[in-house]
């Protein structure tokens, strides 16, 4: 029996990502993956037993990264800007970490249909338990405080996807920078509409 190596599941991941971001999931084959890993078809099923498996190994990594972010409590904090910061601090961290390690793996996770809603869904859930932490439920149900929230979530999830785009085209101490100062924005914005939702 042979033994499984990390180093070349390892390459395997970092080929099918590659694939599934330039061909997409439906495109990507396990023939084009093999030989972008430099190994045959039959290598590759030893370590996966097919496309999904291999999708999901794929993807695995920067969800659980991010999931662990947006379980944050608010009840952890006394007030919504230190909540924020935290936001702020864990979620550009997390992020620029991830572009780091492999930002292909990061792209399809967030540019896949199934994956992208649950992290929207999963941010729009952090944030609208962070405004019920400080305000009252009733308030935070109107339908212009869930549109707001939906609206913060989405600007979010949005700006995360196009910072993954521009990686390539900016210096790292640029995207840290930027990365950094989106989240901060997002933050102040939703601090500065306070005395709408939070008291």
């Amino acid at each position: 029996m042979q033994i499984l190596k990390d180093s070349v599941r390892e390459e395997i991941l970092a080929a099918a990502a590659k694939q599934f971001r330039t061909h997409g999931y439906a495109q990507a084959s396990l023939r084009h993956i093999a030989t972008e890993a430099n190994i045959s078809v039959g290598n590759v099923y030893r370590y996966f037993d097919n496309k999904d498996t291999l999708f999901e190994a794929v993807i695995q990594n920067p969800i659980v990264k991010l999931q662990s972010i947006l379980a944050l409590e608010a009840n952890d904090y006394d007030h919504p800007q230190q909540a924020f910061a935290m936001l702020v601090e864990g979620f550009s961290q997390t992020l620029f970490s991830l572009i780091q390690d492999n930002k292909d793996a990061l792209f399809v996770m967030l540019n896949h249909p199934k994956t992208a809603r649950q992290i929207q869904d999963q941010l729009h859930a952090f944030l609208k338990r962070l405004a019920l932490r400080y305000a009252d439920p009733a308030d935070i149900e109107s339908k212009d405080k869930i549109l707001l929230i939906k609206m913060l979530s989405s600007g979010i999830f949005h700006g995360v996807y196009h910072a993954i785009e521009m990686s390539q085209e900016v210096s790292e101490e640029n995207l840290r920078l930027a990365i950094t100062q989106y989240f901060q924005l997002h933050a102040y914005m939703t601090y500065a509409i306070k005395e709408n939702i939070y008291e």
